[in-house]
């Protein structure tokens, strides 16, 4: 009997299950903190010294600041990892990265430490995202769940996404500016724990139509992967434009505390968790760059909507709409990049699959809001999210018809197939 239990922990440590778990919780965690800071980050800013005048040039470069650090340390881990085989490393890596920002936003006060602890924070973002996506890559090919499996950690990374904000807004607002980043410096040890824990998949071998290792360059010249990297960056420019902006236009223009910014932006992403879901599950029925041409479409026609709120039921619908629309671009995109890696260019190096993804996620988050931050100033917040919807709207069609690429379906054995047979364990199958 207790051979027998002590052979279930360690099959469930080394399953497809266990991985997923481990990835969910990593992004989970990044997320929270990442998100923290959005509704203080005003209160930060002016208790490390930057005068009102200039809060929204220096939240801007606070956000850039964790662009950077995921953009420049994003390659490094994705190279590492498909070199050596070892996962576990890199993510390990990236959570003693987590806890210096963790540390560093609880008691620092002045601008240039806090960029600094923005930029590691994008260093454990880079780590949690390549290594993360890459291990369940490993353990769900593109043909066998891996759509569903990324919808999944999608949903993980928009509740923590939702609670980062919640919980920032409202410990920052009754107990203090420290609050919110010692109680992640807890779930970082929780994180450690789960990361220690987990026996990652080796590197899926180079069989079938994954035959070579590719380089990150060799990725990006491909021309369908190139067209899909451009949709990542619209999608991620509009999104974190938003975050870095509507803070404080709900507190200048709204009126609204931290507490109360906190909960409205829970009208955007719950919409965004369950249909990260539901488009996962359709992102390994229907073919990903069809989902994904529908996704900018939809999500250009909702993106300048929430400034142009003139009261709270048309900011709430316009929340949600944006929140539905936004991971039907975000949610099939990776799985896309890997079927496009393995039939077009025949490859595997999924790390540096997940590197492209996120330097290109990294350049948004630096350009979108930087362009919607320049329009802002001179002609209002409304203009600038319309330059993007524009752009994600014009780019819609080209898309649809520069990126097709069919899902190879295996055959469905017994005439059916249920849903959740990808998420079972291989050992108990």
């Amino acid at each position: 009997m207790e051979a027998t239990k002590t052979d279930s922990v360690t099959s469930w440590r080394s399953s497809r299950l266990g991985t997923l778990a481990v990835a969910c919780l990593a992004v989970f965690i990044d997320m929270i903190l990442y998100g923290i800071v959005i509704p203080i980050q005003p209160r930060l800013l002016t208790s490390s010294g930057v005068p009102d005048s200039s809060l929204d040039i220096h939240q801007a470069i606070l956000l850039a600041s964790y662009a950077l650090g995921m953009l420049v340390s994003t390659p490094i881990f994705g190279i590492l990892s498909d070199r050596t085989g070892n996962r576990q490393i890199p993510m390990l890596l990236g959570l003693a990265a987590l806890a210096i920002s963790t540390v560093s936003f609880a008691f620092v006060r002045t601008f240039r430490l806090l960029v600094a602890a923005r930029v590691m924070q994008g260093v454990a973002g880079a780590a949690t995202w390549v290594v993360g996506l890459a291990m369940v890559a490993d353990a769900y090919p593109s043909d066998d769940g891996l759509g569903f499996a990324i919808g999944i950690v999608w949903s993980f990374h928009t509740i923590g996404g939702f609670l980062g904000p919640l919980v920032g807004g409202f410990f920052g607002e009754y107990y203090g500016l420290p609050y919110p980043f010692l109680l992640c410096a807890a779930l970082s040890v929780v994180d450690l724990i789960a990361r220690l824990v987990i026996k990652p998949p080796p590197p899926r071998p180079t069989t079938g139509q994954a035959t070579k290792k590719i380089g990150i360059l060799a990725i990006m010249r491909n021309r369908k992967i190139f067209l899909t990297l451009i949709a990542i960056l619209v999608y991620s420019g509009a999104f974190t434009a938003i975050e870095s902006f509507v803070a404080l236009w709900l507190e200048h223009d709204w009126g609204y505390s931290e507490s109360k910014t906190s909960l409205f932006m829970l009208a955007f992403i719950l919409p965004n968790i369950i249909m990260g879901i539901l488009i996962g599950w359709m992102a390994d029925r229907v073919p990903r760059h069809k989902i994904i041409a529908a996704g900018l479409l939809l999500h250009g026609l909702a993106t300048p909507l929430i400034p142009l709120s003139k009261n709270v039921v048309s900011l709430l619908i316009f929340s949600i709409m944006f929140g539905i629309t936004s991971p039907i671009i975000g949610t099939p995109s990776t799985p896309l990049l890997v079927t496009l890696v393995e039939q077009q260019l025949g490859g595997s190096s999924y790390a540096q699959v997940y590197a492209v993804f996120n330097m290109t996620y990294s350049c948004g988050m630096i350009v979108g809001p930087w362009i919607v931050g320049v329009i802002k100033a001179s002609y209002g917040f409304a203009w600038g999210m319309m330059v993007i919807a524009v752009v994600s709207v014009v780019f819609s069609p080209i898309f649809w018809f520069g990126c097709s690429v069919e899902l190879s379906k295996k055959p469905v054995q017994n005439g059916e197939e249920h849903l959740l047979s990808n998420m079972i364990p291989r050992e108990a199958a």
